[in-house]
């Protein structure tokens, strides 16, 4: 039993990680083909170590508040960074938590990746932080909320402006100008929507959007054309034809003299000329008495027989 652990390095059987160039790899067990790849010179290999040397980096265990580091040098308060969980180096392995700043290093375990980028991180916290204390040190003093202690204090008193600012109305302050034709106020165009069918030949927008499934109008003659420029000559026609019938036949043009005053022309129910409908059931003179005929034709003139007129 003492043979079946070798000391040369490999990769466990179910191993996630990376390994370089395994694709590539084919006719042995996991473990005997990252063997190979490890002990290959060819083989690109990096020169930090995938997982980290427990023996010499310098970890530490949590043992209630006696193991934990003072707060000022171990620990990413959550007021400076803007994040819930605290960070204590150096990050214990198997650490899942969210590491600012550690997108674009790649190749490295958690721990490396902490101690790059969360000093980079808390030094740049720590600038913003202090231009913020300097801002709000000009408020105060302008304000009147803090005492002027030394001179760098009293040379943040001396500005153009004083705080706080007042709003003073140009006319109080005997402040004449011109006022230029840009800065007149324009009238506000019309924006009122029309339809395209009504819209003018030449004007912008006499066309329908592509994806309208309604009825084009004139559409079915424009082929070899798209949507846009097919639907504009669509509706060029239709206002063509809409204007021409508008101008002739819906509204004619009239004489020049008086109209004759418009007289009641009687509703004729026997026509002269033309018979009833078949499914008339009103009373119809005489036609009890004619045989051989439609209705139509029983039914042509038939006040005739008022007339005395009993001829077929």
């Amino acid at each position: 039993m003492t043979g079946l652990s070798p000391k040369q390095p490999y990769y466990l059987t179910g191993y996630t990680g990376h390994c370089p160039e395994m694709a590539q790899r084919f006719g042995s067990s996991y473990s005997a083909l990252s063997h190979k790849i490890l002990l290959d010179p060819l083989v690109r290999h990096s020169h930090k170590l995938v997982l980290s040397d427990t023996e010499v980096a310098d970890y530490m265990i949590n043992e209630g508040k006696e193991g934990r580091k003072s707060k000022d040098k171990s620990e990413c308060d959550r007021k400076d960074f803007g994040y819930q969980d605290k960070y204590e180096f150096p990050i214990p392995p198997g650490y899942k938590g969210h590491l600012p700043g550690t997108f674009d290093t790649l190749g490295d375990s958690k721990t490396v990746k902490a101690e790059e980028t969360i000093p980079k991180l808390k030094e740049q916290v720590h600038r913003e932080k202090q231009v913020q204390r300097e801002i709000e040190k000009i408020r105060d003093i302008r304000y009147g909320k803090r005492k002027v202690k030394d001179m760098d204090d009293k040379m943040l008193l001396k500005d153009e402006f004083s705080l706080p600012l007042i709003e003073v109305r140009p006319e109080f302050c005997s402040i004449l100008r011109n006022v230029f034709k840009d800065e007149q106020p324009r009238p506000i165009p019309n924006t009122t929507k029309r339809l395209p069918y009504f819209m003018e030949a030449l004007e912008d927008g006499k066309s329908f959007i592509a994806g309208y499934t309604g009825h084009v109008p004139f559409g079915f003659a424009q082929l070899g054309s798209s949507y846009g420029p097919a639907s504009n000559c669509a509706l060029k026609s239709f206002s063509y034809e809409y204007n021409s019938l508008k101008s002739t036949e819906w509204a004619p043009v009239g004489t020049l003299r008086e109209e004759p005053a418009s007289t009641a022309i009687p509703h004729k129910i026997y026509s002269e000329k033309y018979g009833l409908i078949p499914n008339y059931e009103g009373f119809v003179p005489g036609f009890q008495f004619k045989v051989g005929k439609t209705y139509g034709e029983a039914t042509r003139d038939a006040k005739r027989w008022i007339r005395a007129n009993f001829s077929n």
